[in-house]
């Protein structure tokens, strides 16, 4: 499985997705960097993977999907259910299994799936797909090629997948991005980091193992162009019968017997609980900058050492005492081989230091994952006042 440590403050929801069958492909055919033939370790130097320890392929060469962990998450919330007990990660995402993804993630299945085809014109589109598709182009989500032709079993790119998604998010092309550079507006809004951005407009390596971290991130994690979550708007099915779903047609079991964390089964890596988790500062790990007015922003960092670890991470932190009374809650999926692994957590807010002594209280910022609970108390000048996440 590609060993990713995705980092973004974005990281993945898939739709409930049940397709039929697709052929093998991997290792992928055809790929492409700057319009020119490249082979899979070619892609992943050039992106810069390779610089980050992240790897695109396993021991033979094969595509190694990176987001197992992701889709298992969005499989026990009911999001994203597979084919015939697999996840298919390995295989090109088609124009018709986009449509259906992005249909879902507005949250109109149900009036895709009562809608007629009987006034569609598309000739090109397996039975399975013909109400989604005729729901995409009555309502101006998706279209053909021609009258006739949608081209539904074709691959869909990167750059088609991402407007679709930036679509549901309230985004429109050709006023807030344009169709054929949507990657720039998707990494704009943390939908995936700077490796993928370079894969994604300079390579045709686009996976359904991309659009689940791509998707998970629209709605969980990134805002819609009114300020707003797609996940409060969407129903979450819950967990489904039966057991999860493999990656590929060629694991055994959740990742494979190698996958992107080294697991084996449904396990998905996960090899310790959140308790053995480790926060590492540095003497200068609280940074104090003036502000007009004589207010101050302050920069607080911290590295995660999560060990063995391997698997989603909800990160909850608190500023205490605070006027607002807000909280910061970050999404991580961490991935790779066993071992110590460091996650990088910035925190800013804004200070009004204390002005009288009975403002003179010390703050906390307090970090929670599952059951693991760090506190730091900082200060500037010996006292913090009216603390405010930025």
């Amino acid at each position: 499985m590609k060993k990713r440590i995705s980092l973004t403050l974005c990281v993945v929801l898939l739709l409930s997705l049940v397709f039929p069958l697709s052929a093998s492909a991997a290792p992928p055919e055809g790929l492409t960097w700057d319009g020119k033939a490249a082979t899979l370790a070619e892609i992943e130097k050039n992106a810069g993977y390779t610089k980050l320890g992240i790897t695109l392929m396993d021991a033979n060469g094969n595509y190694d999907p990176g987001f197992y962990e992701t889709a298992e998450k969005l499989w026990e919330h009911g999001l994203f259910l597979g084919s015939d007990g697999c996840f298919d990660l390995d295989k090109p995402l088609t124009r018709a299994m986009g449509v259906v993804m992005t249909i879902r993630i507005l949250g109109k299945e149900a009036e895709a799936k009562a809608t007629s085809t009987a006034d569609m014109t598309f000739t090109d589109v397996p039975d399975w797909a013909k109400p989604y598709v005729a729901y995409a182009a009555k309502n101006g989500i998706a279209n053909g090629y021609n009258a006739s032709t949608f081209g539904a079993d074709d691959a869909m790119t990167a750059a088609q997948y991402i407007t679709l998604v930036l679509r549901a998010m309230g985004y429109k092309d050709g006023e807030d991005f344009t169709w054929d550079k949507s990657y720039d507006k998707a990494l704009e809004l943390n939908l995936f980091g700077t490796c993928e951005h370079a894969q994604y407009s300079r390579s045709n390596l686009f996976l359904r193992d991309d659009a689940v971290g791509i998707a998970y991130c629209a709605v969980f994690n990134a805002k819609t162009k009114s300020g707003t979550y797609l996940k409060d708007t969407i129903t979450m099915p819950g967990k489904p019968a039966g057991t999860v779903p493999t990656a590929t047609r060629g694991s055994a079991g959740g990742t494979g017997g190698t996958g992107n964390t080294g697991g084996t089964g449904n396990t998905g890596g996960n090899t310790s609980g959140t308790s053995d988790f480790e926060i590492i500062t540095g003497d200068k790990h609280f940074q104090i900058y003036s502000l007009p007015g004589g207010n101050y922003n302050a920069v607080a960092t911290y590295y995660l050492n999560v060990h063995e670890y391997r698997g989603p991470i909800d990160m909850k932190v608190t500023i205490s005492p605070t006027a607002s009374g807000k909280t910061a809650t970050d999404h991580y999926v961490v991935e790779g081989e066993p071992g110590d692994l460091y996650v990088k957590y910035t925190l800013s807010f804004n200070i009004t230091p204390a002005t009288t002594a009975a403002q003179m209280i010390e703050n906390t910022i307090k970090i929670e994952i599952g059951d693991f609970v760090y506190t730091d108390t900082v200060s500037v000048n010996g006292t913090l006042y009216n603390v405010k996440i930025s």
